[in-house]
């Protein structure tokens, strides 16, 4: 089965502009079976979708995950798939550090892996302290992105080269925002995917998963390279004043897990 790995909804991300029925219906033009929807700290598309799914019948035989791009105050984007019925609120509030969270995730059955690791700045875990410092860390994941549709060639090469010595579970996303770029890039998986546990046993068997591409669009033919790298300290700064304002809500939801 054939899926797109990464993708934002308006719904649930504020720089995505597609809604899920317009992303599915990109995909389904393409090929694909499903995509698991990665908001940014937030399952806000996925819900709304599963309470307006009756008025989408043509979707009947499309598959929609529920995933979360979550970011982490030292490790940079992780994409996480928790088991189906999980409700981890937690998971919603920004600024976790990676190492509580990766046993959080392990310890109520989810999976987790970096999203774009050699991607911008402080959104990809390669560029992070605590890489440089603890590079066993990285054999905690059990996938990797290897390539994503917004990065250069060179980026998800080295990303590729790197899981070739951890060998963990591949993955491919287009990192979607808008319905163009849907379907760029794609994992395919032997078994059979219907559901999150579906998703997590096909990982943790790891066997008859490949990830690839069909382009990527590297975001400096975009933009001048000022205007990047504003973009990403702007972003650092939202990330990690929204982290400190959330951190009494994070917390009280830590006393809630056994780390």
């Amino acid at each position: 089965m054939k899926f797109d790995m990464h993708t934002h909804t308006k719904a649930g991300s504020l720089d995505a502009r597609a809604t899920i029925p317009q992303l599915a219906s990109v995909l389904i033009q393409n090929g694909f079976d499903g995509m698991l929807i990665t908001d940014h700290n937030s399952y806000k598309g996925y819900d709304q979708f599963q309470s307006q799914r009756s008025r989408h019948p043509e979707l009947c035989r499309f598959v929609v995950l529920r995933g979360i791009e979550y970011d982490t105050c030292d490790a940079g984007h992780m994409l996480i798939i928790m088991p189906d019925d999980c409700d981890v609120p937690i998971l919603e509030i920004r600024g976790m550090s990676v190492l509580p969270l990766i046993r959080i995730v392990h310890q109520l059955g989810g999976i987790i892996g970096p999203a774009h690791p050699f991607g911008n700045g402080s959104m990809a875990i390669m560029n992070s302290r605590i890489i440089r410092r603890h590079r066993s860390l990285l054999k905690e994941f059990d996938f990797i992105e290897v390539f994503n549709s917004t990065l250069s060639a060179s980026s998800n090469l080295r990303a590729r080269l790197l899981n070739n010595i951890l060998n963990l579970v591949p993955f491919a996303g287009s990192d979607a925002h808008s319905q163009r770029n849907a379907g760029t890039a794609y994992t395919e998986f032997a078994s059979d995917i219907f559901c999150n546990n579906d998703l997590i046993r096909a990982v943790k068997e790891k066997s008859g998963i490949t990830a690839a591409g069909d382009q990527e669009r590297c975001l400096r033919r975009y933009k001048p390279a000022f205007v990047r790298m504003l973009g990403i300290s702007m972003y650092w700064l939202y990330n990690q004043s929204t982290a400190l304002y959330r951190y009494p809500s994070r917390r009280r939801f830590f006393h809630h897990f056994i780390i």
